[in-house]
């Protein structure tokens, strides 16, 4: 359950336009949320986790921020997965980074546990 497959990450570009074209989004400082529910055999979440060069410059801290949200996601995604396996859905969803400074992971990870929680009452 603590694993962050191939399968669960979203890179698929019709699927990334279609996302950010016709889902839907919710803001939790400082992340916005796209998601869009799929048509898919499998009960899976596909995960987008971007941080725009506009906010943070050096490719580096992109990275680390990226590092940190995937890690929080990863270790808090359980509950989320039993309602998508109860509800038998999928989704598309993208975690996108708002900010400008680099956060303590202490400080994502927070973040993330509310964003997962509204996400599971939202399905």
């Amino acid at each position: 359950m603590f694993s962050f497959h191939k399968q669960e990450r979203l890179n698929n570009k019709k699927r990334i336009n279609k996302l950010f074209r016709s889902g839907k989004f919710f803001s939790q400082e400082p992340f916005q949320i796209y998601w869009l529910e799929t048509k898919q055999e499998k009960n899976i979440i596909e995960l987008l986790v971007s941080v725009p060069k506009k906010n943070i410059k050096f490719a580096v801290n992109r990275n680390i921020i990226k590092r940190m949200v995937k890690e929080a996601y990863r270790l808090n995604k359980k509950a989320l997965q039993e309602q998508v396996n109860r509800e038998k859905k999928s989704f598309s969803v993208a975690i996108i980074y708002m900010n400008n400074k680099i956060p303590s992971y202490l400080y994502v990870e927070k973040k993330i546990k509310l964003i997962l929680e509204r996400f599971t009452t939202i399905i």
